[in-house]
């Protein structure tokens, strides 16, 4: 098993022990917000990470999200960052959903190498820490996006990444059961979560204002969960009880055949084709701009 795969097992599971991190200017109102449990007691709350020896930038969940979905019981994971205390006050900060695309990618990727406030690259492996543990050392980022916002990823369709379904037995299972996932079902699928995510776990959340992101894929994703969000009757201006959702953004995205931006669906322009694979992926890292010889 690879070492970034044992770190992540070990985010998953490391939520039981550890010191508290430091208080919030708006810890009272997360203890009078009806989430269950006080926020700082939370079961899914995570208190520290393999190889990060100081209080985390901020609070951190990972955990579950069950449900049933087309006679499947689901079983999605989720990690939430928390905004960190870094100019306003922490309560007055969107919620910011990031995905990964694929489709089959997890958002613990971008979680880990782009966004998040932890990061794992190559410095990871050259630190002395690393050097005496074998754990790779996480690298705080000053641009996190959890600075702006509180960051929430889901692991999704299943089974990407940690989320499964069924029992036990299924989760190293490589479907969901009799379900055929599709653009439209999978949008389907996200949309419960959050409804779970705020329902099962989080409910002073659908407060604040939503974002929807994401890359690649998530240039289907994403639109395509706004569309459930908008069309939703519940979710009218007017019901107060309504998400908060603001608006979305897609990076390097692959839109679908009816834009032609996706691949190799160029209606046979081989040039054209060259050139959106050069932009498509040195936007995911794979080929760095400096082969390219541009500035």
């Amino acid at each position: 098993m690879n070492q970034t795969l044992l770190f992540l097992l070990s985010l998953v599971a490391a939520s039981t022990a550890g010191a508290a991190a430091s208080s919030s200017c708006c810890e009272k109102n997360a203890r009078e917000e009806d989430d269950g449990p006080m926020m700082e007691y939370h079961p899914d709350r995570v208190y520290e990470v393999p190889g990060w020896d100081q209080p985390l930038p901020s609070r951190v969940y990972s955990g579950y999200l069950d449900y049933e979905f087309h006679g499947q019981q689901v079983h999605t994971h989720y990690v939430l960052v928390e905004a960190e205390e870094v100019g306003d006050c922490a309560c007055d900060k969107p919620l910011i959903y990031w995905s990964n695309g694929g489709p089959g990618a997890s958002s613990l990727f971008g979680l880990f190498t782009e966004i998040g406030p932890l990061l794992l690259s190559d410095d990871s492996l050259q630190t002395q820490e690393y050097a005496k543990t074998g754990i790779p050392t996480p690298i705080y980022n000053p641009k996190a996006w959890s600075r702006l916002g509180s960051v929430l990823i889901f692991d999704q369709p299943q089974p990407v990444g940690f989320s499964h379904c069924n029992g036990p037995e299924e989760f190293k299972a490589h479907n969901c059961g009799d379900i055929a996932w599709t653009d439209e079902l999978t949008s389907e699928n996200v949309y419960t979560a959050l409804q779970a995510f705020y329902e099962k776990k989080f409910p002073s959340y659908k407060q604040k204002e939503l974002y929807l992101t994401g890359e690649s894929y998530g240039g289907i994703y994403i639109p395509t969960f706004a569309r459930r969000i908008v069309e939703d009757p519940k979710n009218d201006p007017s019901n107060d009880d309504a998400i908060k959702l603001q608006g979305f953004a897609v990076g390097d995205g692959c839109l679908g055949t009816e834009t032609s931006v996706c691949g190799d669906l160029l209606d046979g322009n081989v040039a054209a084709s060259a050139f959106w694979h050069i932009v498509f992926l040195a936007g995911h890292i794979r080929s760095p701009f400096r082969t390219t010889r541009w500035s």
